[in-house]
């Protein structure tokens, strides 16, 4: 598993063993904002302050506006159906195809320029999550669509349940895409504990969210405070993933990463 921070890359083994990683092929603290292994092995990391790295066999890379990035901002990373890999920087969004960089979405096209969240989707659409709004670019589409039912909110996280649901947090709540159709799933802000930068589906209506005030549950449209979760409260998350059956890995700001195993929290 691999953990971004504001100052390192870090590494967690099978073992749960922490490493700090790759720490002398940054200039500054990097701010890692996304992580990538493509199918050929190679680690992409974002960062909001050194741009992209391309780590391999133990050697690194640091690409920037010389190799045809217009930022040195990124902020969001994914894979396209074809397996490039697509950037989402502070004025666009970019792809790494056979040819170099190339531009494929301009920031002017999109409800705002900065590109927080990248998401493809089993259809093959790209999902955009902006500073201030969602778009969608369909698989044989060029001109991205603007999802007004979410607003000017900010996106910070779009997850695929499946083919039929996804998941969209904001700086508004949650919302879920159903069938074509935008739907809040919870109250709306304001306060942290609305503003979504996590989600894990648990099921067709529920999910796991993190806040920028703790972890919730949410449930038919009802939000609550699951009571293994409390050692969490206030913590601002940042990222929740299943391991495994049993292990869920909770990564945050400002406390540290916890483990979760059969509803039982360690930090």
């Amino acid at each position: 598993l691999w953990i971004g921070t504001p100052s390192a890359l870090v590494m967690r083994t099978s073992a749960g063993v922490l490493s700090r990683h790759a720490a002398e092929d940054f200039v500054r603290n990097p701010w890692v904002s996304a992580l990538f292994e493509d199918r050929d092995g190679n680690l992409w990391v974002g960062s909001t302050s050194e741009s992209l790295f391309r780590f391999w066999g133990g050697w690194a890379s640091r690409l920037n506006q010389r190799d045809g990035l217009t930022e040195a901002v990124v902020w969001s990373l994914a894979r396209d159906p074809q397996g490039q890999l697509v950037i989402g920087t502070n004025s666009n969004v970019m792809r790494r195809g056979r040819n170099g960089m190339e531009m494929l979405i301009d920031g002017t096209r999109l409800p705002n320029p900065v590109a927080y969240e990248l998401t493809y989707d089993s259809r093959g659409r790209l999902w955009i999550g902006t500073r201030a709004g969602l778009a969608r670019l369909d698989a044989q589409g060029t001109d991205p669509l603007r999802i007004d039912a979410i607003g000017s909110a900010q996106v910070n996280v779009v997850i695929e349940a499946d083919e039929e649901r996804i998941w969209i947090g904001t700086s508004d709540g949650v919302f879920r895409w159903i069938d074509g159709q935008v739907e809040r799933s919870g109250p709306p802000g304001p306060g942290p504990s609305s503003r979504i930068r996590a989600i894990l589906p648990t099921g067709p209506d529920s999910a796991l969210l993190g806040t920028e005030s703790g972890l919730r549950r949410v449930e038919a449209g009802q939000v609550s405070t699951p009571g293994w979760a409390a050692a969490l409260d206030t913590a601002f998350v940042t990222s929740i993933e299943r391991i495994d059956t049993d292990l869920i890995v909770i990564t945050t700001l400002d406390h540290g990463i916890g483990v979760l195993i059969d509803e039982r929290l360690a930090l």
